[in-house]
């Protein structure tokens, strides 16, 4: 009964070490789904990497991104950047396009 109690123990300290944790590695915004050139809004994959890896240095591939800001409610940002975090691409051949009306 001991060992049953000593590995739930040691399982929950290793589930809520898990969740004080980043939710993925920073190292790319595609696995949060920003994927270059595919012609699909990374917004909400840029605002998940950004969020997660807050105070870190995001890495993008080389490519187009595309950020869309929908037109309604005006109050929705385009992107919130965290303070302290970083995106690093490969110079000009990584590209951020923002499309609508990113003034609030």
């Amino acid at each position: 009964m001991r060992t049953i109690v000593l590995l739930f123990l040691i399982t929950y300290a290793t589930y809520e070490m898990a969740m004080a944790a980043p939710l993925a590695p920073c190292s790319s915004a595609r696995s949060f789904g920003a994927i270059p050139n595919d012609g699909v809004d990374d917004r909400l994959g840029f605002q998940a990497v950004l969020n997660s890896c807050a105070g870190l240095t995001v890495s993008l591939e080389a490519g187009l991104y595309e950020v869309m800001t929908p037109p309604m409610p005006r109050s929705i940002p385009t992107l919130i950047m965290p303070a302290n975090t970083t995106l690093q691409g490969l110079g000009d051949l990584t590209v951020i396009r923002f499309h609508g009306n990113n003034s609030l």
